[in-house]
């Protein structure tokens, strides 16, 4: 084993040999440590669901929206052989397009006792800033010995996808590789990581240059830490996370001797004239009592920051946060809420800067079980600076949007019936604070919902029904919508069958100075599952849409939907000595 990790530092061999071996040493290792404790336990145990799908849909009026028929078998399995934990699952599909990530996947991570190996189609977290939650196809592995934690993958990120100017939502991309690690301490109160990414895209991949302009072979090499201990055990706590993304745009740009970039890069990857060096890290203050919380926060990416190991966040961007939280009453009142400055233009670059204040409350109250309320507001203030350049008014951004909302509720509990009763307000105010471009920007949303649901308490029986407002006004258009719907539920033959329907109807009406323009939408909903056995389920549904009017060119059309699905539960022990459970 540690041959081939010498020979994998000198560059000696190839990435699947060694993953193999990295993957199976440890956990072969254990099972041939403790091969004579393994008999306690039961040679087999199963437990999960195994389900499939039968889809049939038809629409007039407008373009499909998906295939006429397709179908889906998806399963989570956990199976145990003695001592190996191995949970399973997958989901295979009809709809397997040429996208960058394939819609059919499978994947299992195998454990026994602190060794887990990862196969198939995955996702590791290392941080935020380095290996993200990327689904890959590959291989992990998992070290948890005592406070030590050693975290290792290798796979691909991305498929290699041609370019089909037919197919206007499928995008080209170059098939992408790559491996990471982080090694960790977790004990004492304390958790200390240091994480190392690496990824690139495969330039001989496709078999014709993408006509896209933004469609280029990269590579992305990222190093990343994690630091996090206890001030005051239990009481204060300090947070951090860092890293440092060395990412080549195109790795076919020429190499560059550029100073901007230290030259201890080029011994990592090589530097390109595409190359760009960024950072990006966050802090965190945390104190925690019985009945009060509060973080400070501090975060700073820097302008296209990237790693091609974690999913799109917002950069160049420098903010502050008081995030605190409280209960009184026995908790029967809570209070949460935030406050944070925001700047972008940190590298003192870009001619305009922009600031903004945000900050948002929330608030639940429940005195007692029939009535509780809660509320909530949420506050954005931007507006912009001189930069490099004096800023123009005629286009400097300045704007304030603000949401609120508020749910009283009521819920009245018998010994043959229960009512819950419930509205919910929403109110969306957009203010552009440009003289030039506010009377046409400002907008104000106001919707309200009432909602009454009533369950017989001895019988399968459920119904409610709700009501729906609400108001838009942007500019000078102002769309109006009005609806209700009513829905209802029963239990047949002990609770076997089960049938549930709902039929909504919506009206929006849209005006722009004398002009007025409708539609009107009717949803109904059929639903019906049948329990076949403890462990089988068969459930039916029926979904249509009817559309009318002269709100849009798509305003008349039809559309049914119709799913099928067949369910299978599975709680399995095989040799066990005291019970057989078939």
């Amino acid at each position: 084993m540690m041959r081939l990790i010498l020979m994998f530092v000198c560059g000696k061999t190839p990435y699947p040999l060694l993953v193999v071996a990295i993957l199976f040493w440890p956990l072969a290792s254990l099972v041939a440590q403790d091969l004579d404790s393994i008999g306690t336990a039961p040679p087999l145990t199963l437990y999960g669901s195994v389900g499939a799908s039968l889809i049939g849909y038809s629409a007039d009026g407008i373009d499909e929206r998906r295939e006429p028929l397709s179908w889906t078998v998806n399963g989570a399995l956990n199976a145990s052989i003695y001592e190996i934990d191995i949970p399973i699952d997958f989901i295979l599909s009809e709809q397997e397009r040429e996208f960058r990530q394939p819609f059919n996947r499978v994947g299992l991570s195998p454990s026994y006792k602190w060794a887990r190996i990862h196969l198939g189609y995955r996702a590791l977290n290392f941080s935020d800033y380095t290996l993200g939650g990327t689904t890959f196809l590959g291989g992990g592995v998992e070290l948890t010995p005592g406070p030590l934690r050693i975290v290792g993958m290798y796979g691909r990120f991305q498929r290699a996808v041609e370019e089909d100017t037919t197919q206007e939502f499928v995008l080209p991309a170059y098939e992408r590789w790559g491996y990471g690690g982080k090694i960790a301490y977790e004990g004492g109160g304390s958790d200390i990581g240091l994480i190392w990414f690496r990824a690139w895209d495969d330039s001989s991949s496709l078999s014709r240059q993408p006509t896209t302009v933004d469609i280029r072979p990269q590579e992305n090499t990222v190093i990343g830490s994690t630091l996090e201990f206890d001030i005051v055990p239990n009481h204060f706590r300090f947070e951090s996370e860092g890293a440092a993304s060395i990412l080549t745009r195109d790795i076919r740009s020429a190499p560059s001797d550029t100073t901007d970039i230290p030259s201890i890069a080029n011994d990592i990857q090589t530097v390109r004239n595409s190359t760009t060096l960024t950072l990006a890290a966050k802090l965190g203050l945390r104190y925690t009592s019985n009945d009060f919380s509060a973080r400070l926060g501090y975060e700073r990416i820097e302008p296209e920051y990237e790693s091609l190991g974690a999913y799109y966040f917002t950069t160049d961007v420098e903010r502050f946060t008081l995030e605190p939280s409280f209960n009184l009453f026995e908790q029967r009142l809570r209070v949460s809420g935030s406050v944070g400055l925001e700047r972008d233009n940190i590298l003192e670059t870009k001619l305009a800067q922009t600031n903004r204040v945000i900050g948002s409350a929330l608030v639940g109250w429940d005195p007692g079980q029939t009535f509780g309320i809660d509320a909530s507001y949420l506050n954005y203030s931007t507006g912009q600076v001189a930069g490099r350049e004096p800023i123009n008014d005629t286009i400097a951004v300045r704007n304030v949007s603000q949401s609120a909302s508020l749910a009283p509720r009521l819920l009245f509990v018998g010994e043959k019936t229960n009512h819950f009763i419930t509205v919910v307000g929403n109110l969306q105010d957009y203010t552009d604070k440009n003289a030039f471009t506010g009377e046409l920007a400002d907008s104000r949303s106001l919707t309200g919902n009432l909602i009454y649901n009533l369950a017989f308490v001895q019988t399968p029986l459920s119904t409610g029904a709700s009501l729906l407002y609400s108001e838009t006004t942007t500019g000078e258009v102002l769309t109006t919508s009005v609806g209700g719907s009513v829905n209802g539920s029963a239990g047949l033959f002990g609770s076997s069958l089960s049938l549930g329907a709902s039929v909504g109807y919506t009206r929006t009406t849209q005006q722009f100075n004398t002009v007025e323009t409708s539609a009107d939408v009717l949803n109904e909903n059929l639903n019906a599952s049948y329990r076949l056995s403890d462990a089988d389920l068969l459930t039916f549904t029926l979904y249509a849409t009817q559309s009318s009017g002269n709100l849009s060119l798509n305003s008349d059309f039809n559309e049914l939907t119709g799913v099928l699905s067949y369910s299978r539960s599975f709680s399995l022990r095989v040799g066990d000595k005291e019970e057989e459970t078939p």
